[in-house]
């Protein structure tokens, strides 16, 4: 507080603002800190203050050796003979009579050694009796030291056909290998190089329109309509409004437009080697939901390792157009030859975009892919 100074505590003050109150009572021992002011101090022997072992009330009795550690000073000690002392064998009682050999190890203090030719020792070919006569050939392996070796031309030697005798003429054609070095080349028409239909001469008239039996249409073009009974091939042909009545093969892209008749055509009879496009179909439901301008697409592969890719594209290979935008389904079913339902092929989606099918074929009795080369066909609806 401002104006009072604070004053030390005082243990011995017995009155005063120094003054400890209420002091515990010390006993002597907590001021002098001696061993002798304790009370109730124990009983502790002489050992107990000298620590020495000659103090100790009851001591064991102990022998000579257990104070000196010495072999001597143990009672009852074994007869010990000279050689557990020595540890030598001249010392060993009854020792067995080793002959020379078994002191020496040497192969000439053996008793009875057999008498060994001078090549056991020397392990050298000159060192044999009864060598055979080797002649030089036999010591150099040099050609040139074979005796009536044939003489050989040089090109047994050199493996160059420059140095052949009686070489053939040959025409610049047999070393350039080009066809311009040939002679008396043929004149080919342009069509030969260019293979293309636009370098033909005398194209055939483009046909459209007829009734016909047994044709074949390279590029036809049919918005009317076409009738046709027999067993033609239709390749690259737009149909609209037509009727296929017959056995058609169908080698290139089949577009068919409108209301095209094919009820009566045999389709085992029909073989699709190009993409087929049509139409947008009506009356194709996803669930509940009607689809508008559906398509469907069909194709025909043969597998390799169980499986198989279809391209529904507008050329039927990867490079072409996708003819979906969205799949709704797609159908695959392989044809295999066979009465025995564990040789019966079975058929799944390995993956589908709109570019490219996959499909995974199978036996089904012992699940191993079906024979590489097994048709399959596809069924692929989209919009």
């Amino acid at each position: 507080m401002p104006g009072y100074t604070q004053l030390p505590s005082d243990w011995a003050a017995v009155s005063g603002v120094t003054q400890i109150l209420n002091k515990p009572t010390l006993s002597v021992v907590s001021a002098t800190g001696a061993y002798t002011d304790l009370s109730d101090l124990p009983i502790i022997s002489t050992s107990g203050h000298s620590g020495l072992y000659s103090d100790l009330i009851g001591q064991p009795v102990i022998s000579t050796v257990g104070h000196t550690g010495n072999y001597t000073d143990l009672l009852g000690q074994p007869v010990i003979s000279t050689v557990g002392h020595s540890g030598l064998y001249s010392d060993l009682l009854g020792q067995p009579a080793f002959s020379t050999v078994g002191h020496s190890g040497m192969y000439s203090d053996l008793v009875g050694a057999p008498a060994l030719a001078p090549v056991a020792t020397a392990g050298t070919y000159a060192s044999l009796f009864g060598t055979p006569v080797i002649s030089t050939i036999g010591h150099t392996g040099k050609y040139t030291d074979v005796i009536g070796a044939p003489v050989l031309s040089t090109v047994a030697t050199s493996n160059n056909y420059g140095d052949l005798s009686n070489l053939p003429a040959l025409a610049r054609v047999a070393t350039a290998g080009t066809y311009s070095s040939l002679t008396g080349q043929p004149n080919l028409a342009p069509v030969a190089t260019a293979g293309t239909y636009a370098s033909l001469t005398g194209q055939p008239t483009q046909l459209s329109q007829f009734t016909n039996n047994i044709n074949t249409f390279t590029t036809l073009t049919t918005p009317g309509t076409l009738n046709v009974s027999g067993a033609s091939t239709l390749a690259t042909t737009s149909m609209t409004s037509n009727s296929i009545s017959g056995n058609e093969a169908v080698a290139g892209n089949l577009t068919v437009y409108g209301a095209s008749n094919l009820a009566s055509t045999t389709i085992s009879a029909l073989t699709l080697t190009g993409p087929v496009t049509g139409t947008p179909l009506n009356g194709v439901y996803n669930g509940s939901t009607a689809v508008t301008n559906s398509k469907i697409w069909y194709g025909k592969g043969t597998t390799a390792s169980g499986q198989v890719t279809f391209y529904p594209t507008t050329t039927g290979t990867s490079s072409g157009t996708a003819m979906f935008s969205n799949l709704l389904n797609v159908q695959a079913n392989a044809v295999i030859t066979t009465n025995s339902g564990a040789a019966c092929p079975s058929t799944s989606i390995n993956s589908a975009t709109t570019t490219a099918v996959t499909i995974n074929c199978i036996l089904t009795g012992n699940q191993n892919a079906v024979p590489n080369g097994t048709v399959v066909y596809c069924t692929v609806t989209g919009y």
